[in-house]
């Protein structure tokens, strides 16, 4: 790996930082010239992350001025294919990088050289580890900035007074890049159009000059082929070059743009905070903090910084404001950790109180006995009980050894921390209800109120995390400590939670819906394979069940890539953006016994990728 690594950097160290960030940020913008998604322009398995490590690597590789090297890139440029390929190839060399990783878990000798347990350490910690370093957060931007309020902006004069800066002026901050940057969708689209334009005209001069015609199976040019001949080759490759740099300064902030609104001394703050100078560092590995993702904006010179997303800003925000916030808790000048868990447990709260409404009865800080064994939420709705427990601990990194990653994520995964521990707590207050015919309970750790079991017959045991753990919060069967006769819990985060709840009421779902969804995920609970709950939510509100009789004769059910999505439609719906979505596309894979794994299917093992490039190829 090492190898491939420092290969990788020899090759960054002589391309300018503008030339290889215009061609990422051109991925992450939507082209009409073909693929759509940056899936398919790519294609990498994580592409967010897997170009976030390059541009870590790029800015950790110091600039080579090499002549030599200059003049040989500039005569394979003379072909607009070969630097398309120089480019794929830099994705290839990511794409071999990050397949290193799983020879850490299954190695090349055969696997029938290992024990059960060997492989049951692997099955369970290849997803955990691909979801925690492939997923960035899944969540949408007026949900970081809601999160930034309610969590840091309550600590804004501790922040003020030990780190110089506040949530008030980061978000102002935020606000202000994205306004630079949030016409350079239009603006890209001119950009192109402008090309297509000049292409266009081209492609007339041509016409009239020779008897070239168009493909009929496909109805396209090939112009690389048809300019290659023709003089008019040059003209269009300068176009796409000029195009190439005109979409370059649609991503760049000026240093000047920023002193005039903020003054010199914010600008210089921001400076410190957020913008990275590319010189030579330690950074190599995938796993490894990336510098990129503390400082998003990348220096191009003295006074222009390039960011890719805005959204990348809001998270080195959020991820800054978490730290320093850890940071004064552990020097005791804030109590960080208690004040975020009361505050998850309203937010909790009052989306429940969005899909109960006052159909139902709610108990917070409800303890067994006055002032002890508390549980943070009991509602009652008809003839069920549901017990959540809420778990504000972060996501802990696992190691790239399997075994030794295995017994530290089982460890903290069944902590009083953890979504195990969290089980434990809500599964013996579901036995206790049930070993009596009667059992008190008390509201707000001391206000009595009774429970008699015949009057109940569903007791759910629901796990609420604030993070997101991904395939731990999906399928907890790997890790759980349980009894046989025990049934799994739902787990979920809070971010998907309030999406969840929103998709429910945007398709007229009613409470008894709500509550169905959560037994019949409870039941399935062992078979789900997949990083994303929404996505198994999003089967639930098309189809109404799970009730296929594939889904109950199935070892595990997966969920193909599609092209759409459900909670992508509502999102954009909400904004005003046209979204083109097609409930078909959305559909599942099944893991029967006898049943084998087509070498194109999503992988069983949770990683998101086809069965012959991951596990399959072992």
């Amino acid at each position: 790996m090492d190898e491939l690594i420092m290969e990788l950097k020899e090759k960054l160290s002589h391309y300018k930082t503008e030339e290889i960030l215009g061609y990422v940020a051109n991925d992450f913008l939507y082209t009409p010239f073909g693929a759509n998604t940056i899936h398919e322009k790519t294609n990498l398995d994580s592409p967010a992350k897997q170009l976030t490590y390059l541009i870590g690597l790029l800015m950790s590789t110091e600039y080579l001025d090499n002549q030599d090297y200059k003049e040989e890139k500039k005569f394979k440029n003379d072909d607009l294919k070969e630097y398309k390929n120089e480019m794929d190839n830099l994705y290839k060399s990511i794409q071999k990088i990050t397949f290193k990783y799983l020879d850490s878990f299954f190695p090349k000798d055969s696997i029938e050289n290992y024990d059960e347990e060997w492989k049951k350490k692997r099955e369970a910690m290849l997803p955990v580890f691909l979801s925690y370093f492939n997923n960035i957060t899944l969540c949408n931007e007026e949900q970081i900035i809601r999160r930034i309020h309610n969590w840091f902006s309550r600590f804004d004069d501790k922040l003020k007074e030990n780190y110089n800066f506040d949530t008030i002026l980061l978000i102002e901050f935020y606000k202000f890049v994205k306004n630079k940057l949030e016409n350079v969708f239009d603006s890209f689209q001119e950009v192109v159009k402008k090309c297509q334009d000049e292409l266009l005209k081209l492609e007339d001069e041509f016409l009239r000059n020779t008897n070239y015609t168009r493909d009929t199976e496909s109805n396209n040019w090939n112009f690389e082929e048809l300019f290659r001949k023709q003089s008019n080759f040059e003209k269009t490759k300068n176009q796409f070059f000029k195009m190439a740099k005109e979409i370059q300064e649609l991503f760049i902030i000026k240093k000047q743009d920023i002193e005039d609104v903020f003054g010199k001394e914010n600008a210089m703050l921001f400076e410190e905070l957020f913008v990275l100078e590319r010189i030579n560092r330690e950074f190599k590995y995938y796993t490894e903090n990336n510098p990129v993702l503390e400082k998003p904006l990348c220096k191009v010179d003295n006074d222009k910084y390039f960011l890719i997303q805005p959204r990348f800003l809001l998270d080195a925000i959020y991820n800054l404001c978490y730290s320093k916030l850890e940071e004064l808790h552990r020097e005791n000048k804030v109590n960080f950790y208690k004040t975020r868990g009361e505050v998850v447990e309203k937010e909790v709260l009052h989306l429940l109180n969005q899909v109960f409404k006052d159909k139902a009865k709610y108990y917070t800080a409800v303890c067994e006995t006055p002032n002890y064994n508390e549980h943070d939420i009991i509602v009652l709705y008809k003839e069920n009980i549901l017990i959540i427990e809420i778990k504000s601990s972060k996501t802990k990194e696992p190691l790239r050894n399997p075994d030794n990653g295995f017994e530290r994520m089982k460890e903290h995964f069944n902590s009083k921390k953890g979504i195990g521990g969290g089980f434990v707590q809500a599964n013996n207050l579901k036995k206790y209800i049930l070993e009596n015919e009667e059992v008190t309970l008390y509201n707000n750790k001391v206000e009595p109120f009774k429970i008699s079991r015949k009057d109940y017959k569903n007791i759910f045991c629901i796990v609420i995390t604030a993070e997101q753990f991904f395939s731990l919060n999906v399928n907890t069967s790997m890790f759980i400590e349980k009894d046989d006769r025990d049934e799994y819990p739902w787990t979920c985060d809070l971010y998907n939670l309030e999406v969840l709840i929103e998709g429910f009421q945007y398709c007229n779902k009613t409470v008894d819906d709500f509550i169905e969804y959560i037994k019949q995920r409870i039941c399935y609970h062992k078979k789900f394979i997949t990083d994303d709950e929404l996505e198994i939510a999003e089967y639930f509100l098309i189809k109404g069940d799970f009730n296929d009789e594939r889904i109950k004769k199935s070892i595990f059910i997966g969920f193909l890539p599609t092209t759409s999505n459900l909670f992508d439609k509502i999102y954009m719906e909400k904004k005003n953006i046209p979204y083109n979505y097609n409930s078909e596309e959305q559909s599942l894979f099944f893991m029967i016994p006898g049943g084998k794994i087509g070498r194109n299917d999503k992988c069983p093992c949770g990683s998101g990728k086809k069965y012959k490039k991951c596990c399959g190829q072992y």
